[in-house]
């Protein structure tokens, strides 16, 4: 009874704004599921933001910074390739009147949905119990999580670059 108290406490005090990020990664996740035009602009924006986030929190907040950095470092190259192969695995692109193409795919939507949850568990974890920040075990778990889901995105990316590259060489050939 006290652990559904505490998830109905930090359900409502979660600022809104939260909650529209929540909005925009369920609406962006759902225009993934079609197949649309490649902007590597646009699929640059959510992991630096998460990126950026991750680190603030490892610098600024933990009391084991380097120790997490080294860790959060290590996993995103654990999650960048993981994220690879599982794009490499899911998606599928094509050209269109000169435009690469992706097809639709409920991968980015899982995610984006997989970082924001981190993101806002471990932000609702530290604000439940301040203490967590100067926990070894916190700080290294925390930076695992957040390094994997980033590099998730970033293998992403990676793929798409990749893809771009063959397509356009193929375009070239022909």
């Amino acid at each position: 009874m006290i652990a559904l108290e505490m998830l109905g406490m930090i359900v409502l005090n979660t600022p809104l704004w939260a909650w529209l990020l929540l909005l925009f990664f369920i609406k962006r996740g759902l225009a993934a599921r079609k197949d649309r035009p490649v902007s590597l602009k646009n699929s640059i924006l959510m992991p630096a933001i998460f990126m950026l986030l991750g680190l603030q929190q490892i610098i600024m907040d933990f009391r084991y910074s380097k120790e997490a950095l080294l860790v959060y470092l290590g996993m995103l190259l654990v999650g960048l390739a993981v994220g690879s192969l599982l794009y490499g695995a899911t998606q599928k692109f094509y050209c269109q009147a000169g435009q690469l193409m992706k097809k639709g795919s409920n991968v980015p939507m899982i995610v984006s949905l997989l970082n924001y949850l981190v993101r806002y568990g471990l932000t609702a974890a530290k604000s439940v119990d301040p203490g967590l920040l100067n926990l070894l075990v916190f700080n290294i778990a925390s930076a695992m999580i957040s390094g994997f889901t980033v590099g998730l995105f970033i293998g992403g990316i990676l793929n798409t670059l990749k893809h771009k590259n063959l397509l356009e060489e193929k375009h070239e050939m022909a």
